[in-house]
């Protein structure tokens, strides 16, 4: 907090400095979260292509046609636009 002067009614700024500096303070934690988010995108890289290279398992296995694919694909991108 900073400590007002009854006087003036200003704020004395030295005060808030020395506050500031005695905070927790986590080492590194930029670059976790850095790395969390380059595994997030990674991941998700990883999921579209993947919808893709199997699409034709996928069709057989489920008995699809090439349109009921795309209406999957269409409401599959639109989950991952709005996540």
């Amino acid at each position: 907090m900073l400590e007002s002067n009854t006087k003036t009614g200003k704020l004395n700024p030295a005060t808030s400095t020395a506050e500031q500096t005695t905070g927790f303070k986590l080492r590194g934690m930029r670059w976790y979260i850095i790395g969390l988010v380059f595994l997030a995108t990674l991941i998700n890289y990883i999921d579209r292509l993947t919808l893709s290279t199997l699409a034709p398992i996928i069709t057989r296995e489920l008995n699809m046609s090439a349109t009921d694919f795309a209406g999957v694909t269409i409401w599959f991108l639109l989950a991952y636009t709005v996540s």
